[in-house]
């Protein structure tokens, strides 16, 4: 479900409703999650149980991946996070995207991108929108690491924005230079469909 699609149902769903003016901004909300599944909360987020691939590593667990002496977490561990919190192989993600200069950058060349492209910009908005999560530990991502990706491939024009909201489950806030995605459990599960629509990568 797109990101029109799903702000379409939440607001249909609060009129039907007949809540009151006053309350419409937390039942849009509510319904908002109800449609998309709630906002992740953590660096790692729990998968629930009807999905299929791995549980994301919890502090808890043992031989958790090891962080840089900086309390950076180390590229490795970045690739273990991302890979079970995502249910795309380790391999693909090490030949996807890489930690440069304290931060995610795609790693793709860029004849590799798709040649469409709108196609091109959300597959690196998507990876870098995700990578950003799992590295970083935000829940809301600012669009502006992605555009400037896209700019260093060369694949910015004016229809981005129109372009990136169109990714599945992509819910944005803010705009300009402000404008952000929040991540949901919903985005996490759709991002290995994600590579696989954007720059046919697959296992």
């Amino acid at each position: 479900m797109d990101a029109s699609e799903a702000l379409k149902k939440a607001w249909e769903a609060v009129e039907a409703a007949g809540v009151p003016d006053s309350l419409h901004e937390v039942a849009f909300s509510r319904a908002l999650d109800l449609i998309l599944g709630p906002p992740i909360t953590g660096a790692k987020p729990e998968v629930p149980h009807t999905v299929p691939h791995a549980q994301p590593v919890s502090p808890a667990q043992e031989n958790k991946p090891p962080s840089s002496a900086s309390g950076e977490l180390s590229e490795d561990a970045f690739y273990v996070k991302m890979s079970e919190g995502t249910g795309v192989g380790k391999e693909i993600l090490e030949r996807l995207v890489h930690i440069d200069k304290g931060a995610p950058h795609l790693l793709i060349k860029g004849p590799q991108l798709p040649k469409n492209v709108a196609q091109a910009q959300k597959l690196i908005t998507l990876v870098i929108i995700v990578s950003y999560h799992y590295f970083t530990g935000e829940v809301e991502i600012a669009f502006s690491h992605a555009r400037k990706e896209c700019e260093e491939y060369n694949v910015m024009d004016n229809n981005y924005n129109r372009n990136v909201d169109r990714i599945e489950n992509f819910i944005s806030t803010g705009t300009g230079q402000n404008k952000k995605v929040k991540i949901r459990r919903a985005l996490l599960d759709s991002f290995s469909a994600g590579l696989k629509e954007f720059g046919n990568i697959s296992e």
